[in-house]
């Protein structure tokens, strides 16, 4: 996994470094403040164009028009590549922390992982198995190694009480199914139900006293071995006979490894020792031990993922938002700007000089509201050639309300049919704008008072609890 994050972060460095050197210029003119990623932006504009290739830009999807409504502008092409640009560079950028991540709980579990013993448990709670990492002759196996319990000195052993041959037999059988039939490593117990064991073996060269099988067993074939284990109870001993019949057993390439480690394990080690160094050769062959580790930094992979798709939902859904309060904004100006609208024709003013005059008086407050962007946008097409009836429509559409597109085929109908009834229409949609403002303003009361009902709610229950708690209590007294 080390190679793996390490390749990831270098790719990433590489082709951004390499991605930025050739389009260093291409972001000039955007602010570095404002864009937390910009390192990653050439690579990022790069990535999107291999992907326009084979998908061509929608200009007519959701978050086109989004932009559209957001950026008060002609052509808002430039804004939807800097939109896409930020949001694959926050991507890369989640890529590259994830690599770096990884890499570094890759080396910090591969550090100090090499071991040289391994540590009995004390003496009573049984043998300790290590689940191992073993580079041997190239190769590199997982393997299980037990390692027996501390046993105690003759002078530390303890009087125990009586004891149970049949369940010693079957304790020391192991894995195999009888006593009649052993062809895996048998398990000679310290103890027994507070019994203290010792052991011997009849031929310890066949059967070993760690229980491995040192001979192999030729099919079909059987051997006999006595096993003699004396039981002492306050000085009191008594040896029994245990008669073990092996069997052939085909062993792995694994299973011989580790009957050889255990074997260099006996000849270096002593069972009254705590710890147990483990071999540095087996066979004439360097071993190296390694604590086997949960290869679990996929992990990372799958947090890189979740947050990049919370980046991009999540920049969809602000930008869903920013539409939301942009649509609540206009239809609060709207009453503001029908009434200047009306009040300046009624002075005497034309309907374009009046449009300018707002748009003057909007500039001079320095505050950003997208309808005075979006007059002052008609204002400049108007300028440019673009006939007012036209330039008044447009803006009606680029609003996107009910209300402005009423008005903008208003000022078309007044600029084609002539200024009769006029006044009188203004005045109408004054009217109306204002009774629309009093519907607005009592919706968002109403909102107000439904989200006060939760910690009212709330309230009820606490003052239901503190009344009902003592009473019940009451009652069962």
């Amino acid at each position: 996994m080390l190679y793996i994050y390490g390749g990831a972060f270098l790719l990433l460095i590489i082709l951004t470094l390499v991605f930025r050197a050739a389009g260093r210029h291409a972001f000039d003119d955007i602010d570095p403040k404002n864009h937390t990623f910009i390192l990653f932006y050439p690579f990022a504009s790069k990535l999107l164009k291999l992907f326009r290739k084979i998908v061509p830009a929608n200009r007519n999807s959701r978050n086109h028009s989004n932009l559209r409504s957001i950026y008060v502008k002609e052509n808002v092409d430039r804004e939807n590549e800097l939109y896409s640009v930020r949001k694959i560079a926050t991507v890369l950028a989640i890529f590259t922390v994830v690599s770096i991540l990884g890499c570094m709980t890759c080396v910090v579990r591969s550090r100090d992982q090499i071991l040289t013993s391994l540590e009995r448990n004390p003496y009573g709670q049984g043998s300790q198995s290590y689940p191992l990492e073993v580079e041997y002759a190239g190769d590199l196996e997982e393997i299980d190694l037990s390692v027996d319990a501390v046993k105690l000195t003759e002078e530390e052993i303890l009087a125990m009480f009586d004891k149970s041959i049949d369940g010693i037999k079957d304790e020391i059988r192991g894995e195999n199914e009888s006593l009649e039939s052993v062809s895996v490593p048998v398990h000679f117990i310290p103890d027994y139900q507070g019994i203290s064991i010792y052991w011997e073996i009849e031929d310890p060269e066949i059967l070993r006293y760690n229980g491995d099988i040192s001979v192999d067993i030729v099919d079909k074939e059987t051997l006999l071995i006595n096993l003699f284990a004396t039981l002492s109870l306050e000085n009191v001993t008594k040896t029994y006979v245990i008669p073990v019949v092996l069997t052939a057993k085909e062993l792995s390439a694994k299973e011989l490894l580790i009957r050889d480690i255990r074997e260099k394990m006996e000849e270096a080690n002593s069972i009254y020792e705590q710890e147990v160094v483990l071999p540095e050769t087996v066979n004439g062959k360097k071993i190296v031990f390694k604590k086997r580790q949960e290869h679990n930094e996929a992990v990372f992979w799958i947090l890189g993922l979740i947050g990049a798709g919370a980046v991009i939902i999540g920049s969809d859904k602000s930008l869903e938002q920013k539409v939301k309060k942009r649509r609540a904004q206009m239809a609060i100006d709207f009453t503001e700007i029908v009434s200047k609208l009306s009040l300046l024709y009624e002075a005497g003013l034309s309907i374009r000089k009046a449009w300018e005059r707002i748009v003057e008086e909007q500039e001079k407050k320095g505050e950003m509201r997208y309808a005075y962007q979006e007059m002052k946008l008609a204002l400049e097409k108007i300028n440019s050639g673009v006939s007012e009836s036209d330039a008044y429509v447009q803006f009606g559409k680029r609003c996107g309300l009910h209300s402005y597109m009423k008005l903008g085929n208003l000022l078309e109908q007044n600029l084609s049919k002539g200024t009769k009834g006029m006044k009188q229409s203004l005045k109408t949609e004054v009217a109306e704008a204002f009774e629309e403002r009093k519907k607005l303003a009592r919706k968002k009361g109403e909102e107000a008072s439904t989200k006060l009902l939760v910690p009212m709610v709330l309230m009820l229950l606490v003052v239901l609890v503190i009344i009902a708690v003592p009473a019940l209590m009451a009652i069962n007294l």
